[in-house]
Parts: structure tokens; C-alpha cells; sequence
């Protein structure tokens, strides 16, 4: 199975750029039952000649041969499909690793059988679809089309190969691939390091606090022309933590699950996964591919990497205790609100407040749908209810959505107390082993590592004071029924 891998980019910091290659995560499906199988051919497409006959479904391998003349290179290949038949036309180059920047052009033999041939062009590709998040960029400079037919006869399609010179390697490989059209998606899973502004965003592990809060993002790719809604759900959740199902509407391409943390959590260390379902087609399913970002410093700038990894991993600690809970909708927490097209709805914020989260509390709506809007809201300092203010278009269609708020507070934070209290009690079991000690031989050693624990207390000693912080929470989702007026 040839996969699909993607650069990811780092959007606009002074990192640059982290690319990971994922060939077997961002693949294409396996073939069904119903499919004709995917047959090889280790022919190279013709180059400047009559193009290749090939039939569809096949992979097809060819090179391009780097050259500074302006010369373009070109690989044709001509096949018959029927008009009104789907096809997924794809070519796999960058995303194997060679410096190519190939773009596609579909063209159709409009000529009659006793005249010169001439060709109408009715499709062109060049970069495949992106999607970006501001904190990810999944891209290909690989081509990829569903294409259907207009007409049923002759089509040629021609691959070029827009970076060339003599900078590159001798030759540049590329896999062209014809098949039915198989409308799907693929989903990657990280972890939301939240920030009003995503662009400031620093994503890490997944650490969660009693009574706390988590947020993974999904992006989807979507493929082949799939446009549904999709339903979102994490699977292998420990007891005490809950996350509600997610929505994506249709033609989004990105969403939250937001896991809401019991205050009697116990310690736990495991792995979870994120399922994705089509609402409209139940057999367009799979497993979101996790991915982790790594932050880290040079002598000259910080840089980032991304990767694909084998889980998504999640802790949890009952250590410390999140400073606000922000729960959103009705209460109980969970249960859908029915709202109508054309009318506008206040749906509730709750706050939980603790000692160390009294301060103002401001709320922003996240991943609204098309035709919904709301702005901004407060919950005053020690103040404990507002409301969210929603907008639902006359014309948005009926049907389920869920959206959610962040919320952003001043706080008085511990980062790391329990360091500090371990480095302490440590000096004190040295001090009472010193007192015990029956030599003075022993004693000196035992000197020797107070002296040692006296700097790991004074190095503790910043992570167990409170710090002025600016603290953005996720709240639960809250599921949104549109209903005709």
C-alpha cells in the first residue's frame, strides 16, 4: 500500500519548518471486495512520444531527468473512461521523499478519427489539498483530483515537473495512480496547547489536574470528494473523566475533543484513541493517526519537530487541583439543546471556582459551524454564571452540531510544589541520618549531600511559589439540535 505523507509546518514562527513522512498513516484504503485490484506496471510513462496507454486501476512508475534547459519534460498517459464515472487520479513524488513540484493536466481528444488529434484541456491539478490550523500545516506539492468524465472517450494526462535545474539529483521518481474514487478521510491527533491566538500555540504531552480539562485537535483530510459531517469520539478514557462525542460539520477540516476530569481522579498513565465515523456513510470510518510536537532550543533559534507516534498517551493527576471547571450548556452537563433556525439562544456558562481562580473570566466560542456566531462574553471576578450568546442563521440546515468555550483567567498558580516538598524532606532524612552518624567519617559524608540538598532546594524553590499566570481553559462540548422553524 503506498501512503500519503505530508510536510508539517511549523506556520509563523521563527522555528522553520518540521516535516514528518507518514506512509503508512495518511495511506490510502485498503482494496474492498467490490474493487478490481491495483495492479503494478514498471514501464516509465513516455516522454515526449505518444503517450502511454494505460487501464485504470494501476499505479504506474516513471523518473523525470533533471536538466537546466528550459526544456520541459513531459510523461502522458491516455485511457477511455465513461463518462459520469468517478475516478481518483493521484501522484506520489514529494511525498516519497524527491524534490519534484509536479503538476497535472487532464486533457480530452475532442479531434475526429481521420483528423490530427486535438486535445481540450478540462482539468489541472497542482498542489494537493492543505490544511492548516496555525499551528500545523499538512501539505503536498503532489497533485491529486477526483475527476469524473464529461464526455466518455479519450483522455491523456500529462505530468510536468515544475522544479527543475541542475541543483537536483539526476532523476526525480514519481508513482501515478488511476483508481475508483473512494470518498473518506483521514484524521491526525495531537495535543491544543490553548492560546487566544493559535499562532502562539506550544503544543505538549497531555497532562490533566483533578477537576481540570483536556483538549485534543483533530484535523481531517478530507479524500476522493468526501464532504459529510463526521462524528468524533475518544475511546479508552479512564473512570473519572468524561468527553462528549464532537460533530464536524461538513466541509471542516478541524475540531476539538475536549475530556473533562473527575476532582477524585486517581493517578493514571495510558493511551487513548480517537475514532471517526461518517454521519451520512457509515462505511467511511477510521482511527485518528497521533502525532506529538517537540519544542527545543539552538545556539542560534528555537526549532520545532513534528512526528507521528504509536499512541496518543494521557496522564493524570490528583496532585493539583485545575484553579476553574468551566462547564457549558444545560445542566446536567451533556444534555442537547434544541434551538431553532433563525433565532437566537443563550446557552449557559457555569464556573466552579477554587481559591487560586477568582478572577475575571472571559469566555470566546470555539468551533461554531457555518451560520452560527456568537461573540466574546465575561463572568465577573468571584462571580460564578454567564451566558453564551448564539446566533443561528435562517439558513442553517437542520441537523446536530457541538461547539464549546475557552476561557481565559488570571490565576495564582503553583507550577511544581510537590519538587520543593521532596527536595525538603530529603534534606531532613540526611539531617536525622547526621545526627545518628557514629563517626566522623560518616558525618562528613553526609555533609557532603546536605551541601548537595541544600542547592536542589534552592533550585526548587521558584517551581513552589505562586506565580502570576494567564490560564486558557477548555470547557465541555455542548451539543447544538437545529431544528426548521
Amino acid at each position: 500500500m503506498i501512503g500519503q505523507a505530508f510536510s508539517l509546518d511549523s506556520g509563523n514562527r521563527a522555528g522553520g519548518v518540521a516535516r514528518f513522512d507518514a506512509p503508512a498513516a495518511f495511506g490510502l484504503p485498503p482494496t474492498d471486495s467490490d474493487s478490481p485490484p491495483i495492479t503494478w506496471s514498471k514501464t516509465p510513462a513516455s516522454s515526449g512520444s505518444a503517450p502511454l496507454p494505460i487501464e485504470p486501476p494501476c499505479r504506474i512508475a516513471g523518473r523525470f531527468v533533471a536538466s537546466p534547459s528550459p526544456a520541459t519534460e513531459s510523461h502522458a498517459f491516455r485511457w477511455e473512461p465513461t463518462k459520469g464515472t468517478p475516478w481518483s487520479i493521484a501522484v506520489f513524488s514529494q511525498q516519497l521523499g524527491q524534490p519534484t513540484d509536479i503538476r497535472m493536466t487532464i486533457d480530452r481528444l475532442v479531434s475526429a478519427a481521420e483528423e490530427p488529434e486535438r486535445w481540450q484541456q478540462v482539468a489541472v491539478a497542482d498542489d494537493s489539498q492543505a490544511v492548516d490550523d496555525g499551528a500545523i500545516q499538512l501539505t503536498s506539492t503532489d497533485p491529486a483530483l477526483r475527476f469524473v468524465a464529461p464526455e466518455t472517450g479519450s483522455y491523456r494526462i500529462t505530468l510536468d515537473d515544475l522544479d527543475r535545474g541542475d541543483a537536483l539529483a539526476a532523476e526525480q521518481f514519481f508513482l501515478l495512480e488511476v483508481r475508483p474514487a473512494h470518498p473518506r478521510f483521514d484524521l491526525l491527533a495531537y495535543p491544543a496547547f490553548l492560546h487566544k491566538d493559535i499562532n502562539q500555540t506550544k503544543p505538549h504531552g497531555v497532562h490533566g489536574v483533578a477537576g481540570g480539562a483536556l483538549s485534543l485537535r483533530l484535523l481531517a483530510v478530507r479524500r476522493d470528494g468526501w464532504k459529510g459531517p463526521i462524528e468524533l469520539r475518544i475511546e479508552g478514557l479512564p473512570a473519572g473523566t468524561q468527553a462528549a462525542p464532537v460533530v464536524l460539520p461538513a466541509n471542516q477540516s478541524i475540531a476539538h475533543l475536549n475530556i473533562g476530569i473527575d476532582e477524585t481522579i486517581e493517578p493514571w498513565v495510558g493511551a487513548v484513541r480517537v475514532m471517526g465515523r461518517g454521519l451520512e456513510d457509515a462505511k467511511a470510518s477510521g482511527e485518528a493517526v497521533p502525532a506529538t510536537i517537540q519544542w527545543g532550543k539552538s545556539a542560534t533559534r528555537p526549532f520545532v519537530r513534528a512526528r507521528l507516534c504509536t499512541e496518543l498517551a494521557l496522564s493524570l493527576s490528583p496532585q493539583d487541583v485545575a484553579p476553574v471547571t468551566v462547564a457549558l450548556g444545560p445542566d446536567p452537563v451533556g444534555e442537547p439543546l434544541e434551538v431553532q433556525a433563525g433565532t437566537t439562544v443563550k446557552v449557559p456558562v457555569r464556573l466552579t471556582r477554587r481559591k487560586e481562580g477568582q478572577g475575571v473570566c472571559t469566555f470566546r466560542p470555539q468551533d461554531l459551524p457555518p451560520g452560527i456566531t456568537a461573540g466574546e462574553g465575561q463572568i465577573a471576578a468571584k462571580q460564578t454564571e454567564g451566558s453564551l450568546e448564539l446566533k443561528i442563521d435562517g439558513k442553517v440546515s437542520p441537523g446536530t452540531y457541538t461547539c464549546w468555550v475557552q476561557v481565559e483567567t488570571p490565576v495564582k498558580w503553583t507550577p511544581n510544589p510537590q519538587r520543593l516538598q521532596r527536595a525538603q524532606d530529603y534534606r531532613s532524612m540526611l539531617q536525622a541520618k547526621r545526627e545518628q552518624a557514629a563517626s566522623d567519617a560518616e558525618r562528613a559524608e553526609i555533609d557532603a549531600a546536605l551541601k548537595l540538598a541544600d542547592e536542589q532546594i534552592k533550585a526548587a524553590q521558584p517551581s513552589g511559589k505562586p506565580q502570576n499566570l494567564t490560564l486558557f481553559l477548555p470547557s465541555n462540548h455542548t451539543t447544538l439540535r437545529v431544528v426548521s422553524p
